[in-house]
């Protein structure tokens, strides 16, 4: 037991370590990048990768995450993976070439058939990566596989901002992912002596599928929940707006990414272990929501305050319409936050169903809302993304008082103290900001910054000291000392 765990402590730090390296490389990237293209070179693009999500989600089908699940792992297993994927993302390119034309038609995107063609080799990569991605996974090897992000993201921005440079528009993007596909390839393949024989057992392929299938319907509603919106805004606007949509939406799809995903993951880990155990099971996920909530809801309202600054210093003038659109999606991260306690919750309890079940039920609220408003133009669609979020957290918190036994209003009271820390800041900023006017952004971003932090901060220690002190001495998630007795720490 003390090594796995010493093997489950340096994996979580290596694994925190991919994400924020990853995602800081990728942003810094992105700023440049949004310094030398325009906003049609960045909505064709958009629409790309959301095509090319999908198609990766149909490739991996789930299967991936059987590796890590089953404990009779055979080689036939693994060879029946990887040759199911090849087979269909071989499919998936041949797909592509053939119907990128239909897809810029329908989308009314001019210029995606050749984008979607020049990523086509995408598919046909990630096909080759999934398996050895996975081994490393559940070998506990997430040093490398952190080398393998970091390493792909840097050599995969150099080349985009060279091609930028050189005049390449939308080009430079996808060389950019190509560029990281092919860096991912040679480091799995490197760092796993397993190699696939020719061979597929159908006993096991059929076990494979079923247990896939359930993970590719919540992982392509999922990806619909959080990409719906760009598609509707290409298609009644056209790429020069779906440009700035998708510009505005990178702060929060960031915030989102390291503070509510990273925090996923480790909680569903750590509420597992704590499934049986009653009181401390609940008492792990109030305190889950509420240290989510103490990172979550300042970074989210700081960001909406700061927004203007932030685009007009790091991005240029010529984003300035991305700001609102920003700042309207920004302000759904709080209850994605939370929602993510909820789902870790429902899954550590042993209720999976229920989380295909909410994700299935804001990806068509979600449907209802951009058909409802779309009209009215990209903005109201951000308006309507957070207003879904918004509407549907007392249906979750209704779900979790009847799957779970939690209570609604114990959360909400856990939530105050945080909101009005929130709130105080709020205000502290917004005068600081009348009061000096039309200061330069280089001067008032980073006073925005320092004064929130500062109010917040003090608000937090006076409004719930107990909760400050734990942010102090670092507890993360205020969970660890609930699964493992302090003597044993």
């Amino acid at each position: 037991m003390t090594g796995l765990r010493h093997s489950a402590v340096h994996g979580a730090m290596w694994s925190m370590i991919e994400s924020a390296g990853g995602q800081g490389v990728a942003f810094l990237v992105f700023l440049a990048l949004a310094r030398l293209l325009t906003p049609a070179d960045f909505g064709v693009i958009a629409i790309a990768t959301i095509y090319v999500l999908v198609a990766q989600y149909l490739i991996f089908q789930g299967l991936g995450q059987a590796i890590l699940q089953f404990d009779d792992l055979d080689e036939r297993h693994l060879d029946t993976i990887f040759w199911i994927n090849l087979a269909v993302g071989i499919a998936l390119v041949a797909i592509t070439l053939a119907g990128a034309s239909v897809a810029e038609s329908w989308i009314r995107t001019p210029g995606l058939a050749p984008i979607l063609r020049g990523l086509s080799p995408v598919l046909l990569i990630a096909a080759l990566t999934d398996v050895p991605n996975n081994l490393l996974a559940r070998q506990l090897g997430f040093r490398k596989l952190a080398f393998r992000t970091i390493s792909s993201y840097i050599l995969g921005g150099i080349v985009a901002i060279v091609c930028a440079f050189r005049g390449a528009g939308p080009w430079s993007l996808v060389a950019q992912q190509l560029t990281i596909w092919v860096v991912n390839f040679g480091v799995l393949w490197a760092s796993t002596p397993w190699r696939p024989a020719f061979r597929i057992c159908p006993m096991r392929a059929r076990r494979l599928l079923r247990f896939g299938m359930h993970l590719l319907w919540t992982d392509l509603v999922g990806l619909a929940n959080r990409r719906s919106d760009q598609l509707f805004v290409a298609r009644a606007f056209g790429p020069v707006v779906v440009g700035f949509y998708s510009v505005g939406s990178r702060v929060a799809m960031l915030v989102s990414e390291v503070l509510v995903r990273s925090f996923g993951r480790v909680s569903v880990a750590v509420l597992s272990r704590l499934q049986n155990m009653g009181e401390r099971f609940e008492a792990a996920v109030y305190e889950a929501a509420e240290m989510q909530s103490a990172l979550i809801l300042p970074a989210s309202v700081g960001l909406v305050l700061a927004a203007p600054d932030i685009v007009n210093l790091f991005l240029g003038a010529k984003w300035a319409p991305a700001v609102p659109i920003m700042q309207a999606l920004l302000l759904a991260c709080p209850f994605e936050a939370l929602a993510t306690v909820h789902q870790s919750a429902l899954l550590a309890s042993g209720r999976p169903h229920w989380c295909s079940t909410l994700t299935t039920t804001h990806a068509l609220a979600n449907l209802a809302i951009f058909v409802a408003v779309i009209h009215w133009g990209p903005l109201a669609v951000a308006a309507g993304f957070t207003a879904r979020a918004l509407i549907l957290y007392p249906v979750e918190l209704m779900v979790l008082r009847y799957v779970v036994a939690l209570s609604p209003g114990k959360f909400l009271r856990l939530l105050c103290p945080q909101a009005v820390a929130t709130g105080l800041m709020a205000a502290a900023v917004l005068l600081l900001r009348h009061g000096l006017g039309t200061m330069s952004s280089v001067v008032l971003l980073p006073l925005t910054v320092l004064t929130g932090a500062i109010v917040y901060i003090a608000g937090v220690a006076v409004l719930n000291g107990r909760l400050a002190s734990e942010l102090w001495s670092y507890r993360t998630l205020g969970l660890w000392r609930a699964v493992i007795p302090a003597t044993q720490e």
